[in-house]
């Protein structure tokens, strides 16, 4: 199997994807965990 340049850029770019959305998951449970601690 042959991988051209632009499926190596769709891999990273899904990968990114992958990432920024872990990042923005965990960012909202401690933004979740901060508002239980103020009530």
């Amino acid at each position: 199997m042959v991988i051209r340049p632009e499926m190596q850029k769709g891999g990273e770019s899904k990968r990114e994807k992958r990432q920024v959305n872990s990042r923005s998951l965990a960012a909202g449970v401690q933004a979740d965990v901060k508002c239980e601690g103020k009530n």
